[in-house]
């Protein structure tokens, strides 16, 4: 699942089997803009888990014009962006126990998709040789992006409805942590998340808009039923602000 900002994806939730990836342009476009939005960089303009929320989500502006009106009450040509058909919530996040997996892949030579559906059954297995519940769907979040190399070093992870009795052994590959707590903007990208990149530049300029500069782990958790139309699908992305 290439994302140049974020890249990613229980029966329900058995998902990144249908996710393909659009090419190695593609990978390197969004890798590029999910290695600026999780280093928090500064300028976000033209440059890319778990969703108990302890709040209601508060609706931003749904459509903003960040143009002044020229001293005629005209707009300006050259209007800065708009946001008639994308907004963000800002949510806040309670931790929840989850069991992950850390990885890395090179997404120019091999297929993200795949190592990541591998990762979700291998965990997938292990909740239910132990008698855990999944809580939430599976998502992947953004350690870090070596652009240099084309290597994504991620944590594949499904969220649990209670932490085991003891946490899972080194032999097994998987370990147990928390999700990320605190406060997030959360967007929503429709369609397959392979194609994901015009979200993720609304983003960028949707957060430079409204003053949001972003933290760490990005990531991104599939909440949509892979037996459904791809253009149904729907994938929660969440960028950490201050």
């Amino acid at each position: 699942m290439g994302r140049n900002s974020l890249i990613l994806a229980s029966a329900a939730f058995a998902i990144v089997a249908a996710l393909a990836v659009v090419g190695v342009v593609w990978h390197n476009r969004f890798h590029a803009r999910e290695a600026m939005l999780a280093s928090g960089g500064a300028s976000l303009a033209g440059d890319r888990g778990s969703k108990t929320a302890s709040t209601k989500p508060g609706k931003l502006d749904i459509t903003i014009n960040l143009t002044p009106p020229d001293t005629d009450g005209s707009q300006s040509a050259a209007a800065e962006p708009t946001f008639s058909n994308f907004s963000g919530d800002i949510v806040t996040l309670a931790a929840r126990p989850m069991l992950f997996v850390t990885g890395k892949v090179n997404v120019v030579t091999n297929d993200s998709n795949k190592v990541l559906q591998a990762d979700y059954g291998r965990i997938r297995a292990y909740i239910a040789a132990h008698g855990l519940a999944a809580a939430g769907p599976p998502f992947a979040m953004t350690v870090q992006f070596d652009q240099e190399h084309n290597v994504w070093t991620y944590k594949a992870g499904i969220p649990l409805a209670a932490a085991p009795a003891s946490p899972p052994s080194p032999d097994d590959g998987i370990a147990l942590g928390e999700t990320y707590a605190g406060t997030a903007a959360r967007f929503v990208h429709i369609g397959d998340p392979s194609h994901a990149e015009p979200t993720y530049a609304k983003i960028s300029d949707w957060m430079h808009a409204h003053g949001l500069t972003p933290g760490q782990p990005t990531w991104e958790e599939y909440t949509f039923d892979p037996a459904t139309p791809v253009s149904q699908w729907h994938t929660n992305i969440y960028i950490p602000v201050g």
